[in-house]
């Protein structure tokens, strides 16, 4: 073929391959672009929807949330944890089973235990906000913190909810959290359910759990609904999963996900994806709703699918999809390639044309020029061109064959020189990384790092170092250490240790202690490791030092030592006072027994008298060490309040330079109280007063009676009230030390233990009551106690005329100690009754056995609680009542704070009788067990 037609060819198929690839490219090139502004706007809507979603559940959360912050869910609650908190753990979780056995196996829901709980006063308050939100919410419950229902607007399957795993989640070990319970479609309401758990909280202690189930589809769909108008197919809400749970027209968790969109929830949190669906292409956006992976303050999901949902969430997130398809997307590009081809081909006719003229005209010329280089090739470096018309084409050649060689010696210099940079960009990012990787483990470090230049200024501090001196990065970086963060009684000393690092040869300091002072100005404890900073020249420039926040150990070891006296000293109290209560009993039974004996006008009366009285006070003063040694549960007993107040108050100031004021209001309500330990309340609150006035002055005591409206007051339920308050004119406590007076072993005297409030406050909340302080500096305090008031009659004092009894029945006591068997058989034989004495246990339930069996039972048996190597009360009981239950058991200890005193009757007593105890008070006993 003729150099004409190969050129005229070349050039044809060459403008058509150009012409092609340029088409093509362009092509892509507006491909690339309209689908990555489609990725970006669709990223942007599924966003946006999402973070409307995220918006929904907020409030969703933020309703519940106002629910339980009501007043009366409040007070509720605290009352429900109140009463199951007063039962032992083995007996509440007993309770809280039998309750829930009986919930069960309930049907009618109108049975009066299931409105006991779905029709009170909590439950009526919730179905209103129920009706509120109409056609919104399912059931709305709310449970104590011991997971036991309290109020629910309908009957629920259980009454206990502890251990269920929504339950578990939003108590999160006591510190609480946000639940949403993802428990998928409901078919008894006919929608899809969500519920809402929020912890409810008394301070930083959880008392409850609310649960709202609503049904979140209607809030859904209007979303989704507006958000269709700007999209070209459909939207929807997916689990991580694949499961759809809401598409117009589909019925929730019934449609699963193209697997090629869910495989990309693994990766990713947000982004776009093209997928082929039958025929059709889409480019389908996914947005993952942040709030349903879980946060740091709302868990998500659930952990199995119950009967009555549809499959129930086992974990995963929410997405929101927007779907487009591609052949809407791409129809501008192919509008574009269809005038990119008409174009294209007018082009190449025209090339055709040009490429025939140009080779004609050029051929002759490019033929000599050929064949002078073929006789260059073969060697004949003398061949001239003789039929060359444009000498141009010669100078080409030469030219060209200059510029190679120069070409290639200049190409061997550029590629050297870039492999030279290549190399040092590469060393330059690994330092980069290398220093960053660096500064990111010295900022995770548990540990503080200070860096010191050789004039003690900081020129390092990570995070860890900004957390314990609460301040940030820049507040610390090139300040003075000494001067700014270290108490001046031991500036000295450390800078001692900084100079020694300094200017010796020891690159390392042993480790040692020593205080440091935040910008808050709190003090914390540190254990330091030091060590020399040098440069690249093996100049000392500074000091590392590497420190350990000791504070809470410090604190923690101090609080176990004193937690180890406190308990020691308990102990002891404790066996003092149960000792004493056994002398007392003989004391005081046998002088009441005189006293009943002789007529008042007898000259050993007045003595027995006395001798009677002192035992009554030594009674309180260990009921005073037993309360101190166990903090026991209260035994109550109606109280004429103003006159304990005055004996406690005057006891208590005995022997100070104050003096008491009382202002009683008269007919002050009786309150049914544990006479010993608000004794202990009184007598606290008077000797700290009186110590809050060196120099003397007057201390008020203030008793008026109170009628607690709704909500008028926290943590107290509404209802009548006995307000005590006591106010001196001390020198009155500090803001910052009032709101920690009633934390245990925190005192402000230096010779205090701080457990004196504590156990005040520990006294009134068992009562039922409230106790809460005022003060002002140099002017006084006030403490405000508010106790429950009871319209019972007090009950009569030692002073009252003793009854006549007289009976004739069996009884049998148990006791370790001689003298006390022999007072007590004294007393009851001079009763009329017939008496017996056993040591123990174990020869109380033979001695019974064999008095039933003669036909002979015993109507009365008086058991003491411990029985030192023996078998005490509590333990001899259950077996006595297998031989007889009819019999009338009475238990009697020294220690009065046990729990088996309190709860008598849980154990199977019929009464109690604490040690120690007089003559009127055994009457009054055997008078209440009709014997």
């Amino acid at each position: 073929m003729k150099f004409s037609s190969k050129l005229s060819l070349s050039i044809i198929i060459s403008g058509f391959v150009v012409l092609l690839i340029a088409s093509f490219v362009l092509y892509e090139l507006t491909y690339d672009s309209l689908i990555k502004s489609q990725i970006k706007y669709t990223k942007l809507i599924t966003a946006e929807i999402a973070e409307n979603m995220e918006h929904i559940l907020n409030e969703k959360i933020k309703i519940a949330l106002t629910l339980s912050n009501s007043p009366i869910v409040i007070n509720t609650l605290e009352s429900s944890c109140f009463l199951y908190e007063n039962l032992s753990n083995e007996k509440r979780d007993d309770f809280i089973k039998s309750q829930n056995e009986k919930w069960k196996s309930i049907k009618d829901h109108t049975d009066s235990f299931i409105l006991n709980y779905t029709n009170n006063k909590v439950s009526n308050f919730l179905k209103k906000q129920q009706a509120l939100l109409k056609n919104e919410y399912g059931e709305i419950f709310l449970t104590n913190k011991f997971g036991a229902l309290v109020a629910s607007t309908s009957k629920l399957s259980t009454f206990a909810h502890a251990h269920k795993y929504w339950w578990k989640g939003s108590y999160n070990d006591g510190k609480g959290k946000f639940f949403l319970d993802d428990r998928g479609y409901d078919d008894s309401v006919g929608g899809y359910v969500l519920g809402i758990v929020v912890p409810i909280k008394n301070g930083k202690e959880i008392i409850g759990i609310l649960k709202c189930n609503i049904n979140v589809i209607g809030s859904i769909s209007k979303v989704l609904s507006q958000s269709e108008k700007r999209i070209s197919e459909k939207s929807q809400l997916v689990r991580s999963g694949g499961l759809v749970i809401f598409e117009k027209d589909i019925e929730p968790l019934s449609k699963r996900i193209n697997n090629s969109i869910s495989t990309k929830f693994k990766e990713m949190t947000s982004g776009a994806v093209i997928f082929a669906d039958s025929d059709e292409k889409y480019l389908v956006g996914f947005s993952e709703i942040k709030m349903t992976h879980g946060t740091n303050k709302v868990c998500f999901g659930g952990t199995f699918e119950s009967v009555d949902h549809k499959k129930g969430n086992t974990g995963e997130s929410w997405y929101i999809l927007c779907y487009y398809k591609l052949n809407e997307v791409l129809k501008p590009v192919n509008e574009l390639l269809k005038k990119i081809a008409v174009v294209s081909i007018t082009l190449i006719i025209v090339l055709m044309f040009v490429s025939f003229i140009i080779g004609k005209t050029i051929s002759k010329p490019l033929k000599a020029v050929s064949d002078a280089l073929q006789k260059l090739g073969e060697g004949t470096f003398d061949y001239q061109i003789k039929m060359i018309k444009n000498d141009e084409f010669e100078n080409v050649i030469h030219s060209f064959n200059s510029m190679a060689e120069k070409l290639q010696n200049s190409t061997t210099t550029i590629e050297h020189l870039e492999k030279e940079i290549a190399e040092k960009v590469l060393a330059k990012k690994a330092f980069k990384k290398e220093k960053e990787k660096s500064e990111q483990y010295l900022h995770m470090a548990g540990v503080m790092f200070i860096g010191l230049d050789r004039n003690g200024f900081i020129t390092l501090a990570n995070e860890k170092a900004c957390e314990i001196l609460e301040t940030k990065e820049e507040d610390i970086i090139g300040k003075n250490w000494f001067d700014n963060f270290l108490p001046e009684d031991n500036n000295t000393t450390i800078k001692k240790v900084f100079n020694q690092i300094m200017e010796t040869d020891n690159l390392i300091h042993e480790y040692y202690e020593n205080p440091v002072i935040s910008k808050k100005g709190n003090e914390k404890i540190i254990a330091w490791h030091n060590t020399a900073l040098y440069d690249n020249d093996a100049n000392k420039i500074g000091m590392l030092c590497v420190g350990e926040d000791r504070t809470l150990r410090k604190k923690l070891e101090h609080e176990i030592i004193q937690t180890q006296k406190m308990n020691a000293v308990g102990t002891l109290a404790g066996g003092i006072a149960h000792d004493f209560n056994n002398i007392l009993s003989i004391i005081l039974g046998y002088s009441s027994f005189g006293l009943s004996m002789i007529d008042e006008d007898d000259r050993l009366y007045k003595s027995l008298s006395n001798i009677n009285n002192g035992a009554i006070k030594a009674k309180d003063l260990t009921q005073q060490l037993l309360t101190f040694a166990k903090g026991g549960e209260p035994i109550k007993k109606i109280i004429a309040v103003n006159n304990l107040v005055k004996s406690s108050a005057d006891f208590a100031i005995s022997g100070s330079n104050s003096k008491c004021k009382y202002e009683f209001e008269p007919d002050t309500w009786n309150v049914e109280i544990d006479e010993g330990q608000m004794n202990q309340v009184i007598g606290n609150l008077v000797i700290n007063a009186a110590q809050a006035m060196p120099d003397g002055g007057t201390i008020t005591l203030k008793t008026e009676n109170i009628e607690i409206l709704e909500s008028s007051l926290p943590n107290l339920e509404p209802g009548k009230y006995v307000k005590l308050c006591l106010q001196d004119e001390g020198t009155g406590i500090s803001e910052q030390h009032l709101s920690r007076i009633f934390e245990p072993y925190f005192s402000t005297k230096q010779s205090g233990s701080g457990l004196g409030l504590a156990t005040t406050y520990s006294i009134v909340k068992k009562h039922g009551g409230h106790i809460k302080v005022e003060s002002i500096i140099e002017k006084g305090t006030r403490f405000i106690i508010h106790i429950p008031a009871s319209l019972k009659k007090a009950v009569n004092n030692e002073k009252q005329i003793e009854k006549k009894h007289s009976g004739t029945g069996r009884v049998l006591i148990m006791d370790d100690e001689k003298m006390i068997l022999d007072m007590l058989s004294v007393m009851l034989k001079s009763l009329g009754y017939r008496t017996s004495i056993v040591v123990d246990g174990n020869k109380a339930i033979k001695m019974y056995q064999k008095a039933f069996q003669a036909g002979d039972p015993f109507d009365i048996v008086i058991l003491d609680l411990t029985i030192p190597g023996g078998m005490g009360g509590a333990k001899t009981i259950p077996m006595l009542k297998k031989i007889d239950s009819s019999a009338k058991f009475v238990v009697s200890s020294g220690y009065s704070t046990d729990p088996v005193m309190a709860n008598f009757e849980t154990y199977g007593f019929s009464d109690v009788m604490p040690k120690p105890f007089s003559k009127k008070q055994l009457v009054d006993l055997l008078e209440r067990l009709n014997c």
